[in-house]
């Protein structure tokens, strides 16, 4: 692997302008877009200002992205040369003993975690050694891993590598004049469930203490101050390790109504302490979505922000990034190591990734209304003044993000795990309960509710899509009856909390034959057969954590039943038969987090099956047509692998698809109920 370094001499402030643009243009100002997305000029070493005539100095870039930008200062008119630029290796390319030499060199480290009989990570895998070469590289990178192929690690070496390179390593200056006292800062954000489990793996791989910081809506009086933190990282002349989970940073980043700087204790400690961000990981970055960000005249932040997670991530890598500054009015340096961890970047529609991208590498795909005009088939909207809802310009893009994002589909992962098979099953109408719903019964649910726009659309679809849960909900419960008598592990998805309480109470019921199970929250052993169930209103996330634990440790039959949102993503479901989905997931995005809490963890020793169910005539038919598109446009940007055949087989034989729309429309014309069920309407 070939890399290059670029100096050039601007001529003009035109030129300027093009090496160092301003990356925090407001979304409406039309800014100079880089052509070749991870470019970056830096000024001459300890310079305040930059005027035409300096030298700058960029990145370090790889031999195809090199030549694309030296044809864009090429066509700028801006005089430039290049030098190939040796470091960093690719890990890749070092047999495993040379890597586990290079990892032990890392700060920090914990040997015991790499080598030894009792090694807890004793096999790298290659798609975890490419990416972090190539995160290293340019510095922020974004890396779409599928679930369970060890994401974590990752993140957790690439903050290690970039510690060992910004203070500790060759001609390193950061511990010289003009740094003295700083504390350097290490920041790990994700999601609340996880952060336990990340605190414990960063433990087990490192030397170092990481520190769980809670809002004060989480804290309680025995937990540690974050003051008492950093002053025991000072004395041991260790950085601080920061895990934030995001839920809690709008509060914590941003001004209260009164205009009152967010958490006063969180910046005081860390300005106390002269706190500098050297690296930042933002794991399950794809939900981060918005594409607002803070007022430029409002330094730490809009009120109006207050729930924003993505505009206080935001605002931390790009505005707080060094907690030395005194006042609200100082401007601090951005992080300049970020790594973004997701195992679905493109949730649900594609205009969704440029808030990734933009978290990651701020400005490199131009503004929000940039990137959707090019990409996503922007433009005026309806009723409002945008909308991109749609795909374009799939291989450009491709082509961009070759630079700055690392892929690792199941195709790659697979060889390494026990085999993995899915399955879709068609409820005929006859195998169906009889609910009650319909369009008409949703139209009346959601009547009088203050849900406007496309909020109103999805909890329509939401509760039809519960009435397609509850009329496959029998074949459901019998087929994970003949698994668990076959001392088979099930897991059920479900998208609903009556769904989770009704498939173990049927469950329960039948295998006690007739008994009542009353106490929901706690597991029940009936025979041989372990049974327990969760969601958000019955456990917190520790309770969850310790539910999940207690079903993977077992080795006889097991049920496991659970919501998507609340055991969906963060938690390692290994050791299972049967993954059954009780409800289909209505984002492509749901559909991978779900499966992944099973199909590709590392650790998995057996094999695994996934069944989806579909009742015939339900909304649930509906659905499969409106995420067949989405599917194949994951396909299209390489996000799952080209033999993936999910979206051919949720949609069936075109002739069974089209005889059971015919049905729907038909239905649907003549004023009946979509589902053939009963109708409450009357």
């Amino acid at each position: 692997m070939k890399l290059f370094a670029f100096k050039a001499t601007p001529q003009s402030d035109a030129h300027i302008r093009y090496l160092l643009p301003d990356r925090r243009d407001e979304l409406n100002t039309p800014g100079i877009d880089y052509a070749v997305p991870g470019a970056r000029f830096y000024p001459p070493w300890g310079a305040t200002s930059v005027t035409a005539g300096d030298r700058l100095v960029s990145n370090k870039l790889r031999e195809h992205a090199a030549r694309l930008l030296w044809d864009e200062l090429e066509r700028w008119g801006i005089p430039c040369e290049y030098e190939e630029a040796p470091w960093p290796y690719s890990l890749r390319e070092l047999t495993a003993p040379e890597v586990d030499v290079e990892l032990l060199k890392l700060p920090f480290i914990r040997e015991s975690a790499f080598v030894g009989e009792d090694a807890a990570y004793k096999t790298r895998r290659p798609w975890q050694l490419d990416a972090l070469s190539r995160a290293l590289d340019v510095g922020r990178y974004h890396a779409a891993h599928v679930p369970g192929s060890g994401k974590t690690l990752t993140g957790i070496l690439f903050l290690l590598f970039a510690l060992q390179k910004v203070c500790y390593g060759y001609k390193s200056n950061f511990w010289k004049s003009g740094s003295t006292g700083v504390l350097p800062t290490l920041i790990f954000t994700s999601t609340l469930n996880p952060t336990a489990q990340i605190r414990r793996d960063f433990q087990e791989i490192t030397t170092l203490d990481p520190f769980v910081y809670r809002s004060k809506v989480h804290r309680r009086k025995k937990h540690r101050t974050i003051r008492d933190y950093l002053a025991s990282c000072q004395a041991a002349k260790q950085p601080a390790v920061l895990i934030l989970g995001r839920e809690n940073l709008p509060s914590i980043c941003f001004a209260s109504e009164s205009g009152e700087e967010g958490d006063i204790e969180f910046f005081s400690a860390l300005r106390e302490y002269h706190c500098r961000t050297i690296a930042a990981v933002i794991d399950e970055i794809h939900k981060l979505k918005s594409h607002s960000r803070w007022d430029r005249d409002e330094q730490t932040g809009d009120y109006s922000l207050k729930d924003n997670q993505a505009a206080a991530i935001y605002w931390l890598l790009n505005r707080g990034a060094d907690f030395i500054r005194r006042h609200r009015t100082e401007k601090g340096p951005e992080v300049p190591y970020r790594l973004g961890l997701s195992a679905t970047p493109v949730d649900n529609r594609r205009i969704d990734y440029w808030a990734e991208l933009d978290l990651v590498d701020p400005g490199a795909f131009g503004n929000y209304y940039a990137f959707g005009t090019a990409y996503a088939e922007g433009g005026p909207g309806a009723f409002c003044k945008f909308e991109a809802k749609g795909t374009s310009n799939t291989e450009e893009l491709n082509e961009r993000l070759a630079y700055i994002r690392h892929i690792a589909t199941s195709e790659e992962v697979s060889p390494w795990l026990p085999p993995f098979h899915r399955q879709v099953k068609r409820v005929s109408v006859a195998s169906q309960m009889k609910v009650k719903g319909s369009l008409r019964t949703a139209a009346k649910a959601l009547r009088g509710q203050a849900i406007e726009g496309d909020d109103r659309d999805l909890a329509a679809v939401q509760y039809l899509m519960s009435r397609a849960a509850a009329a496959v909900r029998p074949v459901v419960v019998d087929d994970a009856l003949e698994f668990l008598r076959d001392g088979k592990k099930v897991l059920i998805f479900t998208g609903f909390v009556e769904d989770v309480g009704e498939i173990r109470r049927q469950i329960v019921s039948r295998l006690r034959r007739g008994t009542v199970d009353e106490d929901h929250k706690r597991p029940i052993v009936i025979g041989d057969i372990w049974v327990g169930s969760t969601h958000g209103e019955q456990h917190g996330p520790d309770d969850r954590e310790a539910l999940i634990h207690a079903y993977n440790q077992r080795g006889e039959a097991s049920l496991l039943v659970g919501t998507g949102d609340s055991i969906g993503e963060s938690f390692n479901i290994e050791n299972t038969d049967y993954v059954l989905f009780a409800q289909l997931p209505i984002t492509p995005g749901q559909r991978i987090q779900r499966e992944g809490r099973v199909k590709d963890r590392q650790r998995r020793t057996r094999a695994a099956t996934a069944i989806y169910y579909i009742g015939e005539n339900t909304y649930a038919t509906r659905m499969v047509d409106i995420l067949f598109p989405k599917e194949q446009d994951l396909q299209a940007l390489g996000l799952v692998g080209k033999t993936d055949d999910f979206a051919e087989m949720l949609r069936g034989p075109l002739a069974e698809r089209a005889e059971s729309m015919r049905k729907y429309i038909a239905t649907f014309l003549a004023g009946g109920d979509l589902t053939e069920l009963e109708d409450d309407d009357e």
